[in-house]
């Protein structure tokens, strides 16, 4: 019975970030859902977007050096970087964790300064939403044109 209260405290905090996440971005109490159907998609959606948050977090302050297609697909990834360096060609391997929660958070409109500190939930949904309009873009061009 210890082992499991230990267990439960120590995956407290990640129950918490989850929250933490998933409020920030989907701001579910000011949304006037009339149909509770409604309700239900956008608290899936928001969810979903809200692990892969954290999970983008989580691994990048682990592991800042490993690559980001451990969270990201290949297209995610190569969007984000042509889309962020347009003057520079994709690199063959992917960029790290780090470069990517950074680089998303940027997009929301965190800068990297002394008074910032750590990257907030905020600036991540609001660069993960600008980000997926970027893929959508990069995903239309790379039809019609063709691209592998």
């Amino acid at each position: 019975m210890s082992v499991i209260k230990i267990w439960v405290y120590e995956t407290r905090w990640i129950i918490e970030e989850f929250h933490k996440a998933w409020k920030s971005g989907c701001s579910v109490e000011a949304r006037r859902l009339q149909k509770p159907k409604n309700l239900e998609r956008f608290v899936v959606t928001s969810a979903h977007i809200a692990v892969r948050l954290l999970q983008l977090r989580c691994l990048a302050y682990q592991n800042p050096e490993r690559p980001c297609d451990e969270v990201l697909g290949q297209d995610e990834w190569q969007c984000l970087y042509a889309t962020t360096n347009p003057t520079s060609s994709n690199p063959r391997e992917p960029p790290t964790l780090q470069w990517a929660m950074r680089t998303i958070a940027k997009l929301g409109g965190w800068r990297n300064t002394k008074r910032n500190g750590r990257i907030g939930w905020m600036s991540l949904w609001k660069g993960w939403f600008r980000f997926q309009e970027r893929l959508v873009a990069w995903k239309s061009a790379k039809r019609f044109h063709h691209i592998e």
